[in-house]
């Protein structure tokens, strides 16, 4: 029988198919998971603690032009003062307390430290050791 020729099937076979989409989605997984990794490293290097009780500080700031203190009230969360340097205006204040937390305010006081009232003052708290600013806000005297 001449004319007939068998024909060859010319593709790919379904092992082969089947092969590729498994490593292709084994690729996506370790690349996807890599992402995730990376993200939460990245995000976890925001809440990174330091010691400190808070590493995000909630304040509210007022100042006494009367009594020369700047009085800093913890929102939420203990603080341990001795681990913060409070700045006014550049100007680094000492503190008459050690510890704090939401029902007692710790008061401020510095050397030579003289506001006026109906001026307005940046307030900076930075940690003591390393110098990373944690709270910031320009306040009024009063």
């Amino acid at each position: 029988m001449e004319g007939y020729e068998k024909e060859e099937k010319k593709g790919l076979s379904t092992m082969v198919i089947v092969l590729i989409v498994v490593g292709a989605l084994v690729v996506l997984a370790v690349v996807g998971v890599l992402i995730m990794g990376f993200t939460f490293l990245w995000a976890s290097s925001f809440t990174s603690d330091n010691g400190s009780e808070v590493t995000h500080l909630n304040l509210r700031a007022s100042i006494d032009g009367t009594t020369d203190t700047l009085e800093l009230e913890v929102i939420s969360g203990n603080v341990n003062w001795y681990e913060y340097r409070v700045e006014v205006d550049g100007q680094e204040l000492t503190t008459l307390s050690s510890t704090s937390g939401p029902e007692d305010a710790p008061i401020f006081t510095g050397m030579m430290w003289d506001p006026v009232s109906g001026n307005p003052y940046e307030i900076n708290v930075f940690e003591a050791d390393g110098g990373s600013l944690r709270w910031s806000d320009t306040v009024t005297a009063t």
